[in-house]
C-alpha cells in the first residue's frame, strides 16, 4: 500500500472520528517549566528553543505527557498528529541525529530524524521509522527504511509532521525538502501501543559523542478513533 493511499485513508479516519479531541501547543518555555527535561538540557537565553548535549547512548532527552493514564478505556484507539519544530542550522553542519517516538510507557513507535551528514553517509532519508522500548534510554531499537532517498545536498528541514494510528499499527512522516518539495515516508510498526496506558512524546539522542540538539516547538493533536 502507498504513501498517498495511507494518507487518504487517515484523511477518512479523521472525519468519522469523534470530535473529542486533544490539541496542544508545547512551546519551549512551557517545556522547560512543565515536560521533563534530562540535565543535560536547558532553555536558551532567547527562550527559543530548548537545548541538549550528549550526554549517553540514546537518552531520553525530553518527555511529555499527552494523554492521561486511563483515559480512554482499554482497546481505545487514537489518531495522533505531531508537529515538531527544530532549529536547523547546526544539524546542516554537524552531527545531531535523534528520535521523536509516542509512547504508552511499554513501547515506542516513532522516527528518526537525520542531519545534513546522514543524508549522504547512512540511509539518505530526512525521516525514518523506528520503535523499541522507552525508558532512561531507549532499548530493543529496530528501524524500517520505508521511504525514499532524497539528494544529499538538502538542507535539514524546520519543520517536521507525524502521524500514527494505534489501530493500524501507522505512522507517517511529512516534511519540506529544497530538491524534492514535499517528503513522505510511511509504514508499520510492530507493536500496537494502548492508549489507556497513557500517552506520552519522547524525544531521545543517537549514540554519538559531541551532539547537540534543538528543539523549537511541538503541537500534537490526538482523536479518538471509536
Amino acid at each position: 500500500m502507498g504513501s498517498t493511499t495511507h494518507l487518504v485513508i487517515l484523511l477518512v479516519l479523521l472525519l468519522v472520528t469523534s470530535t473529542k479531541a486533544h490539541k496542544r501547543y508545547f512551546s519551549a518555555k512551557y517545556l522547560k517549566a512543565y515536560g521533563y527535561l534530562a540535565p543535560n538540557c536547558g532553555l536558551l537565553p532567547d527562550k527559543s528553543s530548548i537545548e541538549c548535549t550528549y550526554s549517553s547512548p540514546f537518552q531520553q532527552l525530553l518527555t511529555v505527557p499527552v494523554l492521561p493514564k486511563d483515559y480512554t478505556s482499554a482497546g481505545t484507539h487514537v489518531i495522533a498528529e505531531v508537529k515538531l519544530g527544530i532549529d536547523s542550522a547546526r544539524a546542516n553542519k554537524h552531527d545531531t541525529d535523534f528520535y521523536l517516538l509516542l509512547s504508552d510507557g511499554y513501547y515506542a513507535n516513532g522516527f528518526g530524524i537525520s542531519d545534513r551528514i546522514s543524508y549522504e553517509a547512512h540511509h539518505g532519508q530526512p525521516c525514518f521509522h523506528l520503535e523499541g522500548v522507552p525508558g532512561v534510554s531507549l532499548v530493543n531499537r529496530t528501524n524500517h527504511l520505508n521511504g525514499p532517498k532524497v539528494n544529499s545536498n538538502n538542507p535539514v528541514p524546520q519543520q517536521f509532521d507525524f502521524f500514527f494510528s494505534t489501530k493500524q499499527k501507522w505512522g507517517s512522516c511529512i516534511t519540506a525538502t529544497a530538491y524534492e518539495g514535499s517528503y513522505t515516508t510511511s509504514g508499520h510498526y510492530t507493536t500496537e501501543l494502548q492508549a489507556n496506558n497513557g500517552l506520552y512524546l519522547d524525544i531521545y539522542s543517537d549514540d554519538d559523542r559531541g551532539e547537540v540538539y534543538n528543539f523549537k516547538y511541538i503541537i500534537v493533536d490526538i482523536q479518538m478513533d471509536y
